[in-house]
């Protein structure tokens, strides 16, 4: 079984609403259509959108969105969230939950350098960190120390509009907050990656200079 059966096996057994199901498939279905295709050749990388209301079904999206990705190719799948250890713990429960074949990588791995490249390079992984400064820095090290340039990477933003984007824009000089520097250093290691940007309250996003590279590209309601 793939990893996108597998997480729709499960979404049966907690929604038992096969309509419902449905269209969680069918919105990260739309979103693949749109997204970097892992396995083509050469650089190229691109952003979108994921929008949807509260209690609207995103986080099923987002599981069965990760799991095409894997099964299409994308051997990483970095997961970003809010820095918060209750909402951080929530998450890294529910990808275990629904990625069981798949080596799951938390914020306390990123320590051992080596054991932590040793995984990368072992197979599809996906990757749980909260946006925060120091561990964000700790994992654009691993990654950079570890020689794994050659992977493709699916980059899910959660709540993309809180702390994701660059605070220090309206200074005009080029610099970038701290957290901003992070993301876009981890979206620049990748030669093939899609970074998906999810969030209620897109308002900031589009706000942004219509070239600006963290501006939706796309968007999948």
């Amino acid at each position: 079984m793939n990893h996108t059966d597998q997480v729709l096996a499960l979404l049966k057994t907690q929604i038992t609403n096969d309509a419902e199901v449905g269209d969680i498939r069918d919105t990260a279905v739309d979103v693949a259509r749109k997204w970097v295709n892992p396995v083509s050749g050469g650089r190229e990388e691109t952003n979108g959108l994921i929008y949807g209301l509260v209690q609207s079904g995103k986080t099923g999206v987002l599981t069965v969105t990760g799991a095409i990705g894997a099964d299409e190719g994308y051997r990483t799948l970095l997961i970003l969230t809010s820095d918060n250890d209750p909402l951080y713990e929530q998450t890294l429960g529910r990808v275990q939950e629904a990625f069981p074949g798949m080596d799951i990588i938390g914020k306390q791995d990123f320590k051992d350098n080596d054991a932590f490249i040793r995984r990368i390079k072992g197979g599809t992984c996906a990757i749980i960190t909260t946006k925060n400064v120091k561990i964000l820095g700790t994992l654009v090290q691993n990654f950079t120390t570890g020689n794994v340039r050659g992977l493709s990477c699916l980059i899910i933003d959660d709540e993309a509009d809180q702390a994701s984007l660059n605070t220090r824009e309206s200074r005009g000089d080029g610099s970038r907050s701290p957290i901003n520097d992070k993301i876009t250093q981890l979206r620049g290691f990748f030669h093939k990656n899609t970074y998906l940007q999810v969030t209620a309250t897109p308002q900031g996003l589009f706000l942004q200079d219509p070239t600006h590279s963290f501006r939706p590209r796309f968007t999948v309601l």
